[in-house]
């Protein structure tokens, strides 16, 4: 509202409205796509792991938690390069995302989903701001 009242921005040629509009929407995607991974590799396959091997198969919380995270962060990583809109192979990409994703699932398995969809949010708007 205050930039439509006071365009200063546009006074002093700082930028143009579409660009903002381009930008945020990206900001946007790309925030919203870490939050997605979050809940889908850390809140769904990691969680749903590490009480499979605890509750069910009786294994001690180190175990089911290394196994969870190992596991999360293969498919996190394998994710980025499945299907027609996946990138091409690349060996140094996926051991960066697995090494990210093993790290986020420690974060989850620590502090929770919420720390660790805001670190991952975070991360991609970093990435796509450079």
């Amino acid at each position: 509202v205050l930039s439509r009242l006071l365009p200063v921005g546009r006074w002093i040629g700082l930028f143009t409205w579409a660009d903002v509009t381009g930008q945020v929407q990206a900001l946007g995607t790309a925030v919203g796509a870490g939050i997605f991974e979050e809940l889908v590799f850390r809140g769904g396959v990691c969680w749903a792991l590490f009480h499979v091997m605890r509750d069910v198969l009786g294994a001690d919380r180190w175990g089911s938690g290394i196994v969870a995270i190992l596991a999360s962060a293969s498919l996190f990583a394998a994710y980025h390069h499945w299907g027609p809109g996946g990138e091409a192979w690349d060996a140094a990409r996926f051991t960066f995302r697995l090494h990210a994703g093993a790290l986020l699932g420690v974060v989850f398995l620590t502090r929770g989903l919420g720390i660790a969809a805001f670190a991952h949010g975070l991360y991609d708007a970093l990435v796509l701001l450079g």
